[in-house]
Formats: structure tokens, C-alpha cells, sequence
């Protein structure tokens, strides 16, 4: 009987170490924000901006680390540009995985210019960089002029215009920009050119269909710091359902009626919250990016590989999770792989290094994905979902560190299963092992109870056939997934065996007919012990497999009043002594004899 196997990862973190966490925390509060405000040492203007004074307010927003990867990715699905390389010449980026990089924008306030309304309307974008290597790259239809303080002309992007409502302030616009530029439009909303339609009824029109709605969307977070709340309550806002997933005590927020709130291990069977979710379109990750471990050498998210050795490509084949968004910036890497006593002073050298080489004009500018603004930024201010610019306004824009996200990644237990090592709760690759004899037949195999996995042995042969193969078992209950274990069987408190097999093992496929007379006579004797079997080869049923902690096929499970009863037994044929004292301890209320059973051959 498994109880899951959750070990607890506290890396680097001595008693020293978390008093010096609760002190810094304690006194140095801009440390805890997901985006910080950094002195800026930068005087040049960005994103061709040829006077500050001349603009109500602007600030410069980076990304540099898995944030930006994930932009670029969403923009490479609706065939934009990826950030603009200003020391490439205007041109595409070659393929990197994206660690090194940085890149800027600045958002700027200003009013909207009209020529039939006199009244000002007070707009927030993303300033168009108008250098001599990016001009020829820029769509100049998607270039908009708002006026400066001064009456000073700027262009900025109109897929990144918002209307500022009168209840903001032109600093909480801007940081709301910046933050809302991942996180959220690159999760909620489908890139825009995969909805393009082209030559309907021999005509070479193109238009655009309408792209899936942020209602029907299904959204996990992992985190609970500011910046994931923030995250959480702009997705719910826009219309998406949201679930959080956190480790910590977080509370449900009144502002924020579609956010739901999950641990890692849900419910009395503790299963993983991906699980229990069945499916979502998309998963948000603001404490690690686990992309760390894979080849990310791909251009969009349909390029997503589904090799099924990854979490990333479990999640899409598991779940239908089409899209996995890190927003882990550079300075959260590198706490996370430093510890708290070293990393903090190698992330502020970093960000100070970012700073200088925006002053160099070494770096890319940032290009806003199409319709940013009306799908996102708008719904945002107007639904009173603001990011707070808290600290000095006249500063950078940076995604800095989190003692509160560090400590969160470190805390979050751990599963191990199949050698693994990852969050609890995210899909783990996993192998099942199939027990068969070395001449391929089923009559000679020893029945052992399951202690570690079986060689496979190929080359068994023609199994017979099950007469209910392809269709309904009218005496064979079957269980898809962990959900309908919990349902059926766990929470109603019943008996029952469980058959795990799998559809590429010939000695389950010679087991099938024989369970099925099994079944059969015990459903004639009016048994009350329930019989059931899963696929534990895929899907659900793997997950089920993995819970029950099953290595290899074929395999029986019992459960007594709906918890697992006794060892998993591996039997390679029906009728089995074995079999038979294991379902007279079940039916006769017995403890379970480990000792009877294995002299049983």
C-alpha cells in the first residue's frame, strides 16, 4: 500500500539561512514584488523616444530570462517578429534558448490624438522604436501618435493602446502593462494569425476568425506570491477559469469569484493537482520553468514536442495543456541555483549588468502581440485588476527575485516515483514493465507478490480471445483514472479487485478471458467484492497505476471498504490458488497473510 511518496526539498536552507530570509524580508520589501522598481543609472532614451520631459510618464520594462522566452514563443505562433535584435540588424534572432538574453520596451502615457473630438483621452502603450535597423521590420498600420506633456508627438504600437480610466494613476497603467505582457495575454488569449482564413470560395481575401473565448478557457497557476495573485485575478477578470495551485495557506479573494485554490496533492487519495484538474489549456509557472531540463529549441508553441519523455510534453498528451508559460525572470534563476547567501549579490551584479548594457543600446526591443491592448490591457483597467507601482516612478521596470516565491519553489514537495524528481502534482514519466515467462508461455511463471520490476521478455504467443474485447464487460467494472477509483470505489467504502494491465502486454491479453469467468462466477454467487480493471499502459489509468505504485503488468490490486488491502499481486494465470486465498481473506474479513500466500505456488 503507497501513501505518496512526498519528500520535502529544503535546498540550502539551514537555520541561518531562513533567519536571514525573515530578516531581509522583514526590511527590505521591494525584494518581495515579482516586478521591481531598480534606481536607474540609464539616461539614454529607449524605444526612440527623443525627450522624457515631453511624455506625462514612461517607463522602461525588461525581460530576461524564461518571461521573454515565452513572448517569443507567442509571437512566433501568430508569425510576428520576436523581439527586434538591434544588434542584428533588424533581423530574426537564430534559434537560442533564450537564458542570456534580454530585452526592453517603454511604456508611455500620453493623450490620444483626435481630430473630431477635442476632449482628452488619456491612452497607455508601448513606444515604437523608430532606429534606423528595426524601421523596416515595423508595420507602420499599427503605429498610433499620442501627445506628450508637452505636445510633443509619440508613436507607439496600437496593438498595445488602453484607454486609462480616471480612478488610475498613469504609473499604475504602466506597471500593469509591463506585468500583464506574459503572464497573462500569452496564456488566456490563442495567437491571433492561427485564426487567419485565406481564399474562402476561390476569393484571396484573408480574414480572421473568431479565436477561441477566454471563457472556455482553463488555466492553472503555480504559485501564490503577489505577482501569481495578480496573474490569477486578470485571467478571472478576462473570463478564463482559473485555478491557483500554491503550498502555502492562501486565501480565496473576494475580488476574484473564478479563482479557485488547490495544494499540490488533492483530496483523500492526494492526488496530484494536474490530476485532479483532468484537463486545462494552459499552465502558468512563476516559481521555476520546466523547460530547465529539456531541449527548448523550438520556435512556437505548436512546435511543443510530444515524445513523452518531459513534463512539458506529458502535460499536453496528459492533460491537453497546449501551452506551458514560465515567467521565471534571470534574477529568480539564479537565487534558485545559488542559495539565498550568494545569489542575492549575484542578482543585483546582474540586473545592475542589464542596466548598463541598455545604456550601451546593447539588447532587443520588445514588439507587443497583436491586439495586446484591447484583449487584455483594456479589460484590466476597466475591471480595476491593477498591479501597483509601488516604489519610485521614475525607475526601471525588472522582474527581480522573491523571498516569498524562493521559499515556496523549496517547500514544495517533491514526487520520486519512477526515479523522477519533480514538483508533486506535475506529470511524471513513468514506465510500466510487463511480466512474462522466457519461452513465452503463461503456464510456468511463478506468481510472486510485486517487489521491483520484471524483465521484459518479448516473443509470447498468439493470446486467446476475449469475447468482450472492443466492447462493454458486462461483469468487469472499468475504472478510468484516480477520479473514478476515488468515486466508485474509495469514497462508497467498497470491495473490490482491481486488474492493471496494459494493451501492449500479451500475458494481460491471456489473463482477460480468464478474469472475465472470474468475474462471471463470482457475480453468480452473489459476491459482494466488485470487479474492476484499468488500462495502466496510458492516461489516466498510468497516473492510477503510478498512485497504487504498480511497476509492472499484470497486476492485482485489492481494496477492503476502499483502502488497498494486503501487497500487489502479480499473477500470470486464472485460476490461481493464489488468487483464491487472496479473495477468501477479503470476503472473510481476515488480516492479510503475507506468509500463507507466498508458499502458495
Amino acid at each position: 500500500n503507497r501513501k505518496l511518496s512526498l519528500l520535502l526539498l529544503m535546498t540550502r536552507l539551514s537555520v541561518v539561512q531562513l533567519l536571514i530570509v525573515l530578516v531581509l524580508n522583514s526590511t527590505t520589501s521591494p525584494l518581495c514584488s515579482s516586478f521591481t522598481l531598480v534606481s536607474s543609472r540609464v539616461r539614454t532614451p529607449v524605444g526612440g523616444l527623443r525627450s522624457s520631459s515631453s511624455i506625462a510618464a514612461s517607463q522602461i520594462a525588461i525581460l530576461d530570462g524564461s518571461d521573454l522566452v515565452s513572448l517569443d514563443k507567442f509571437l512566433q505562433s501568430e508569425n510576428s517578429p520576436p523581439s527586434i535584435d538591434g544588434r542584428n540588424d533588424g533581423k530574426r534572432l537564430k534559434k537560442t534558448n533564450g537564458k542570456d538574453r534580454t530585452a526592453s520596451c517603454s511604456i508611455v502615457t500620453g493623450n490620444l490624438i483626435s481630430e473630431t473630438n477635442s476632449n482628452k483621452i488619456r491612452v497607455v502603450g508601448i513606444a515604437v522604436n523608430l532606429s534606423s535597423e528595426t524601421e523596416s521590420l515595423i508595420d507602420n498600420t499599427n503605429i498610433v501618435e499620442i501627445n506628450g506633456d508637452n505636445g510633443v508627438r509619440i508613436s507607439i504600437y496600437e496593438d498595445s493602446m488602453a484607454r486609462i480610466p480616471k480612478s488610475i494613476s498613469d504609473h499604475d497603467a504602466i506597471s500593469t502593462c509591463a506585468a500583464s505582457l506574459v503572464g497573462i495575454h500569452c496564456a488566456i488569449h490563442d495567437p491571433l494569425t492561427q485564426n487567419i482564413v485565406k481564399g474562402v470560395g476561390g476569393s484571396e481575401d484573408e480574414f480572421v476568425m473568431t479565436p477561441a473565448a477566454p471563457g472556455q478557457k482553463k488555466i492553472a497557476i503555480m504559485g501564490s506570491g503577489e505577482y501569481a495573485c495578480f496573474l490569477a485575478d486578470g485571467m478571472s477578470i478576462i473570463g478564463a477559469s482559473v485555478t491557483q495551485v500554491t503550498n502555502t495557506n492562501l486565501k480565496p479573494r473576494t475580488n476574484a469569484p473564478r479563482v479557485s485554490i488547490l495544494p499540490p496533492a488533492v483530496g483523500t487519495l492526494s492526488l496530484g493537482f494536474a490530476s485532479a484538474l483532468g484537463t486545462f489549456d494552459c499552465l502558468v509557472d512563476t516559481l521555476a520553468d520546466e523547460a530547465d531540463a529539456v531541449d527548448t529549441n523550438y520556435d512556437s508553441f505548436d512546435d511543443v514536442p510530444t515524445d513523452g519523455k518531459s513534463v512539458i510534453s506529458l502535460l499536453k498528451e496528459q492533460h491537453g495543456c497546449e501551452r506551458y508559460i514560465s515567467t521565471l525572470s534571470k534574477s529568480q534563476q539564479i537565487l534558485r541555483e545559488e542559495g539565498i547567501l550568494f545569489g542575492r549579490q549575484k542578482a543585483d551584479k546582474h540586473t545592475a549588468q542589464v542596466e548598463l548594457s541598455l545604456k550601451n543600446s546593447v539588447g532587443r526591443s520588445i514588439i507587443p502581440p497583436k491586439q495586446f491592448g484591447a484583449l487584455t490591457l483594456q479589460k484590466l483597467l476597466d475591471g480595476g485588476i491593477i498591479y501597483k507601482n509601488k516604489k519610485n516612478k521614475s525607475a526601471i521596470w525588472i522582474q527581480t527575485f522573491s523571498f516569498k516565491d524562493f521559499w515556496e519553489y523549496t517547500s514544495w514537495p517533491r514526487d520520486t516515483s519512477g526515479g523522477a524528481n519533480v514538483r508533486f502534482g506535475l506529470p511524471v514519466v513513468d514506465e510500466l514493465d510487463v511480466v512474462t515467462n522466457q519461452d513465452g508461455s503463461s503456464s510456468e511463471i511463478e506468481e510472486e507478490m510485486i517487489n521491483a520490476p520484471t524483465e521484459r521478455i518479448p516473443g509470447t504467443p498468439r493470446p486467446p480471445k476475449d469475447e468482450y474485447e472492443g466492447q462493454k464487460n458486462p461483469y468487469i467494472l472499468a475504472i478510468d483514472g484516480l477520479d473514478e477509483l476515488e468515486n466508485v470505489i474509495v469514497s462508497k467504502e467498497k470491495d473490490c479487485i482491481l486488474f492493471l494491465s496494459a494493451t501492449y502486454c500479451r500475458q494481460c491479453k491471456y489473463i482477460a478471458p480468464q478474469y472475465t469467468r472470474l468475474a462471471r462466477e463470482m457475480s453468480e454467487g452473489e459476491s459482494d467484492v466488485l470487479i474492476a480493471q484499468t488500462d495502466a499502459g496510458r492516461g489516466k489509468g498510468k497516473l492510477l497505476g503510478n498512485f497504487l505504485n504498480v511497476e509492472a503488468v499484470p497486476a492485482f490490486v485489492l481494496f477492503r471498504q476502499g483502502k488497498v488491502y494486503g501487497d500487489t499481486l502479480s499473477i500470470s494465470r486464472l485460476p490461481s490458488k493464489k488468487m483464491n486465498k487472496a479473495i477468501d481473506l477479503l470476503s472473510s474479513g481476515q488480516e492479510w497473510d503475507r506468509v500463507a500466500l507466498r508458499e502458495l505456488k
